[in-house]
């Protein structure tokens, strides 16, 4: 099993935690940042990362939510990595499965009204069309909430996070889920789609004379280039269709980045929280539909005077702030790609938790 996700797959107590200790579950490779919307998956999802796996389950509902909320993403590109990565995910022989952890705030007994959020229909969709195995839970939960509010307050150990109970129970539906998924014979047929291709570029190797510092922590170590006041890295990536994220040192970053490229997008990068911790990693994503200009992209500190183009979350600046940055994601092109898609029976494809 390989797993992409958030903070709910990083938890001590969190889902995997609790999948790690099941002897029938064997647990590969783990695409795992904190506070990252759902362009993570493009970040990590690719045939080569997914070979050897059974199933791969894509954890990423809290923060799109969040991200969202901030308009700091964009419904279209969160169908968009989404799509990419289930395919990716087919592609490798594998089974996708999107496990949807709704906010608390998100639940419509909380948040007024009878209708599943945008967001929620937007992954039901996304999977019903690519064939993904879907475990949404916010159904079950707001049942749940209706019925009893301290049995919902007691399923969630803060808003963001299920309570540690909550959390086995999740890690139990995906096992009977994954056994269910093994033991039915699925029909598969091949199928001819293009789609987008995703590419990681390090700026220690685009630019390798710029100042640098290797930060790590258990889940992630790279150097990241410091673009201080004064700085105009000038990156040669050649061209490409869209800059899509920023690979950021959220902790160690405060400041306003200009992106130069055939057109000028500036945000806020770094956040007022964890500041001391020295490696706080976050995929910060650009919405703005930014290329390159004649083959290069350009990274500097705007003046705090320069109005800010696009919205952050949690965003955080301060006087002389640096900004520590380590990869970018951009798209470049498309292929042409040939594999065996399974049709997922009804009990795989929709399964609606009830706790």
């Amino acid at each position: 099993m390989a797993v992409i996700g958030q903070s709910n797959s990083i938890l001590q107590n969190g889902f995997v935690a609790h999948l790690k200790q099941r002897p029938e579950i064997e647990i590969g490779h783990m695409g795992r940042i904190g506070a990252s919307p759902s362009v993570l998956l493009p970040f990590y999802a690719a045939p080569e990362w997914l070979a050897g796996h059974d199933v791969c389950i894509l954890d990423v509902a809290i923060m799109d939510h969040i991200f969202l909320g901030a308009e700091a993403i964009d419904p279209a590109s969160i169908a968009q990595y989404l799509g990419y990565a289930i395919q990716m995910i087919h592609a490798a022989g594998c089974l996708p499965l999107l496990l949807v952890i709704p906010r608390k705030s998100s639940l419509p007994c909380i948040a007024g009204g009878a209708k599943v959020p945008f967001l929620h229909q937007i992954y039901r969709g996304v999977a019903a069309r690519h064939d993904a195995m879907l475990l949404d839970l916010i159904d079950g939960l707001d049942d749940l909430g209706r019925r009893s509010p301290a049995a919902l307050d007691a399923a969630y150990g803060d808003p963001n996070h299920p309570a540690e109970s909550m959390q086995r129970a999740i890690a139990d539906r995906i096992v009977a889920l994954i056994g269910e998924a093994m033991s039915t014979p699925i029909e598969r047929r091949r199928v001819s789609v293009a789609i987008p291709n995703f590419e990681r570029l390090s700026l220690a190797g685009l630019c390798p004379e710029a100042p640098g510092i290797l930060q790590m922590t258990s889940l992630y170590r790279a150097r990241f280039t410091v673009i201080s006041p004064g700085d105009r890295l000038a990156l040669a990536t050649g061209h490409f269709d869209r800059l899509h994220a920023l690979l950021v040192n959220r902790s160690r970053s405060g400041a306003r980045l200009a992106i130069e490229g055939d057109r000028t997008v500036v945000k806020i990068v770094g956040t007022k929280n964890e500041r001391e911790h020295a490696l706080v990693v976050q995929l910060c994503s650009v919405v703005t539909p930014v290329r390159d200009r004649d083959g290069m992209l350009v990274l500097s500190i705007a003046d705090r005077s320069v109005a800010v183009t696009e919205e952050s979350c949690d965003p955080f600046e301060e006087e002389g702030g640096h900004i520590e940055l380590g990869e970018i994601l951009i798209e470049r092109g498309w292929s042409a790609w040939d594999f065996a898609r399974p049709s997922l029976p009804w009990s795989l494809a929709r399964p609606y938790w009830r706790p």
